[in-house]
C-alpha cells in the first residue's frame, strides 16, 4: 500500500505490541480473510424438508431465515486470538477513543436480554427469530466490534490490510453484481438469472448489497483525496464499478444514505471532485459499451424485414439468400432500464408495504411504549395466515428498536451511535483530520440514514468498522493532506 510518491503510506502504531511479527502471517491471513468475507452472505432457510443454503433472497418468510456471513467462522478463530492476548496482557481491555466502550456493550446487551424476556412474556413462547436472529445475532455483532478494536490495536500491520481488503473486495463484489445484471439482460432464456434484475453481489439481498457498497464509497472518498492506500487508478476504476452497482441495484435506502454521506463529506471537505468526475465518466463509458451497445448489437444479429433476410445476413452467410428459412428468430434481450424506469418508483408495492408495516408497528408499540413489545413481538402479532404482514419484520431500524425494545432501547442505541460518532470525529477540542476516521464516520452516516428504510443494524461490517475506527492507530505524518 503506497501513496502517490511511492513511499509507505501507512505508518507503524507506536503502541504496537511485540510478537506481532512472529505471528504476522497467521494473524494477517485471519484479518484479511475476515475483511474480505464480510461481503459474502448466505441465507439458511428452514423448510419442511430440512435446511437450504441460498445465495439469493429466499421465497420463504423472513421468520424462517437466518442470514450468515462467510466471515463468521473466521471471526471465531480471531476471537480466540483476542482471548489469548487478553489473558497474556493480564486481562487488560483494548484502549479506544470511546471511553468505557465495554460498559456500553454491557448496557446494550443487558437491554437486549430484557427485550428478549419481554417478548417471551408478550407472546407466551420463545420465538426462534427473536432468540436466534436477534438474540444470538447481537453477540455476533459484539464480537465483530471487539475484533475491530483488537485489529486496530495491533497497529498498521493488521489495521491497514483490513481496511484495504474491505475496500478492494467491495470493488470486486460490485463488478460481480454489475456483470450478473448484464447477464440477466443478455441471456433472457436463463430463468435462474431473474434474481439479477437488481445487482446484489454476494450479499443475498440487493438492499443490503447496495448499502454496503455505499458505505465503501463513503470510506474511499477521503482516502482518494489524501492519495493513500491504493494507486489513484485503482480508486477510479473501483469507484466507477461501485457507481454502476449502486445505480442498478435500485435501492432507495442506499441512495438516500449515500446522499447523506456525501453531504457529510462535503462539510469536512473530503470529496475529491476531479477524481469523482473521472470515475463517473468511466462508469458512463462502461455503461455505454455494455448495457447500451451489447443489447443493441445482439438485437441486430437477426432482424427480419417482411420475411426477407437483410443484406448483412446475406453477406455473412450466403446460404441465407438461397434459403431464407434459415434466418433465426430475432434474439430477445431484456430492457436493462425496466426496473429503474418503472413509473411507480416513488410509490410501488414495496414502499406501500413498508408504510403499512410502519403504521401497524406503531399501533403495537402504543401498548408498551417504554419497554416495547419485546423481540419477536411484531412477527408474533402478525402471524395470522390472512395477515398481509405475516412473517415480515419491520423495515426500519429506528422503528424496530422503538417497537420491540421500547423508548429505552431506542435511546440506548441512539446514544451509543452518537457517542461513537463523537469519539471518531472530535478529540482534544478539535475536529479529526485523519481521512480514515472521517471515512468510517461517513460510512456510519450512510448506514444510519439508510436504516430509515431498511433494517440494517445487524450488518457485521458496520460493527467491525466502528471498532476499527475507535482504536485506529493513525496515518503516518508524511502523507500529504491533498493529492498531488
Amino acid at each position: 500500500m503506497i501513496d502517490r510518491g511511492g513511499t509507505t503510506a501507512l505508518g507503524r502504531h507506536s503502541g504496537d505490541t511485540t510478537g506481532v511479527a512472529a505471528g504476522r502471517d497467521f494473524r494477517l491471513y485471519l484479518v484479511v480473510g475476515l475483511a474480505a468475507l464480510l461481503h459474502v452472505l448466505v441465507n439458511v432457510v428452514s423448510t419442511d424438508t430440512g435446511l437450504r443454503i441460498m445465495l439469493g433472497n429466499p421465497v420463504e418468510f423472513a421468520g424462517s431465515t437466518v442470514r450468515f456471513s462467510l466471515s463468521d467462522p473466521v471471526l471465531l478463530i480471531l476471537l480466540l486470538a483476542v482471548a489469548i492476548d487478553w489473558i497474556a496482557s493480564g486481562f487488560q481491555l483494548p484502549e479506544a477513543r470511546l471511553r468505557m466502550w465495554w460498559l456500553w456493550l454491557i448496557g446494550l446487551t443487558a437491554w437486549m436480554a430484557v427485550s428478549l424476556v419481554v417478548g417471551r412474556l408478550t407472546t407466551g413462547e420463545w420465538i426462534r427469530w427473536a432468540y436466534l436472529n436477534k438474540g444470538f445475532g447481537w453477540f455476533v455483532l459484539a464480537g465483530y466490534f471487539v475484533a475491530g478494536l483488537w485489529v486496530a490495536q495491533r497497529g498498521q500491520q493488521l489495521a491497514a490490510p483490513a481496511l484495504a481488503t474491505f475496500i478492494g473486495v467491495g470493488w470486486l463484489i460490485s463488478a460481480i453484481g454489475f456483470f450478473g445484471f448484464l447477464a440477466f439482460v443478455l441471456l433472457p432464456d436463463l430463468v435462474s438469472l431473474e434474481r439479477f434484475i437488481r445487482p446484489q453481489g454476494l450479499a443475498a439481498n440487493p438492499n443490503a448489497f447496495a448499502i454496503s457498497i455505499a458505505a465503501v464509497v463513503a470510506i474511499q472518498l477521503p482516502l482518494m483525496k489524501a492519495g493513500v492506500i491504493f494507486h489513484p487508478w485503482w480508486f477510479r476504476v473501483g469507484l466507477a464499478l461501485m457507481i454502476l452497482a449502486l445505480v442498478y441495484a435500485g435501492s432507495r435506502s442506499a441512495w438516500v444514505g449515500i446522499a447523506a454521506g456525501l453531504l457529510f463529506l462535503t462539510a469536512f471537505r473530503q470529496i475529491p471532485l476531479r477524481e469523482v468526475l473521472v470515475a463517473a465518466l468511466l462508469a458512463g463509458v462502461i455503461n455505454l459499451l455494455t448495457v447500451d451497445l451489447l443489447p443493441w448489437s445482439k438485437q441486430q444479429l437477426a432482424v427480419q424485414r417482411d420475411g426477407q433476410p437483410t443484406m448483412t445476413q446475406v453477406a455473412r452467410n450466403p446460404q441465407v439468400a438461397r434459403n431464407p428459412q434459415v434466418v433465426p428468430n430475432p434474439q430477445v434481450v431484456r430492457n436493462p432500464y425496466v426496473y429503474l424506469g418503472r413509473g411507480d418508483v416513488l410509490a410501488d408495492v414495496g414502499l406501500s408495504h413498508r408504510l403499512l408495516a410502519a403504521e401497524r408497528a406503531l399501533e403495537d408499540w402504543r401498548s408498551r411504549p417504554i419497554m416495547g413489545i419485546g423481540l419477536g413481538g411484531f412477527l408474533w402479532s402478525h402471524r395470522s395466515s390472512n395477515d398481509p404482514l405475516r412473517g415480515i419484520q419491520i423495515h426500519a431500524t429506528p422503528l424496530w428498536l422503538l417497537v420491540e425494545t421500547g423508548i429505552v432501547g431506542l435511546a440506548l442505541f441512539a446514544a451509543f451511535y452518537f457517542a461513537v460518532m463523537r469519539a471518531l470525529l472530535w478529540r482534544n477540542g478539535k475536529w479529526e483530520k485523519d481521512p480514515v476516521l472521517i471515512g468510517i464516520a461517513a460510512a456510519l452516516i450512510v448506514v444510519g440514514v439508510a436504516s430509515i428504510g431498511t433494517e440494517i443494524l445487524y450488518q457485521r461490517y458496520l460493527w467491525f468498522l466502528a471498532g476499527l475506527g475507535l482504536a485506529w492507530p493513525g496515518l503516518s505524518r508524511h502523507i500529504a493532506a491533498e493529492p498531488g
